[in-house]
């Protein structure tokens, strides 16, 4: 069983990757067996590094062996900097390329998303899925 965590940066040292760190410190405690995999826009970050910062940032342990990153090579699609105006629209529909390039990768069993369009689809269309997101959308109570 895989449980994935889509985070576009996950080599930061922010906040809201302190609550990505720890639910996976926590899986992996309760659930030993499970793969948990992150996918992450962070390409020129080995796994090794990422663990390392994360053991320094938040004093979070984690096992490498139940844990793999995949790689994302569409992130910038989602950079704020990117889109000066209309932000947020245009971050949401670009998160639909970037999350067709994470489907395409590996299709978990548990996915938690942070941000996106991509994440009330999978709720539509997938097993499980939480959403931390700066709106609600009707979608995703369902």
């Amino acid at each position: 069983m895989e449980w994935t965590q889509r985070s576009e940066t996950s080599n930061a040292g922010g906040g809201g990757e302190r609550v990505l760190w720890t639910a996976i410190r926590d899986v992996q405690r309760e659930f030993p067996h499970i793969i948990c995999a992150v996918y992450t826009g962070d390409i020129d970050a080995t796994k090794e590094q990422i663990i390392f910062k994360v053991k320094n940032s938040f004093n979070i342990d984690l096992n490498p062996q139940t844990l793999v990153f995949i790689y994302l090579h569409t992130r910038y699609l989602v950079e704020d900097s990117r889109y000066p105006r209309l932000t947020l629209l245009l971050q949401s529909l670009s998160s639909v390329v970037l999350g067709y390039e994470a489907m395409s990768r590996l299709v978990p069993d548990l996915y938690f998303g942070n941000i996106s369009v991509l994440t009330v689809i999978l709720r539509l269309i997938h097993c499980c899925c939480y959403a931390q997101i700066p709106w609600v959308m009707h979608l995703l109570i369902l």
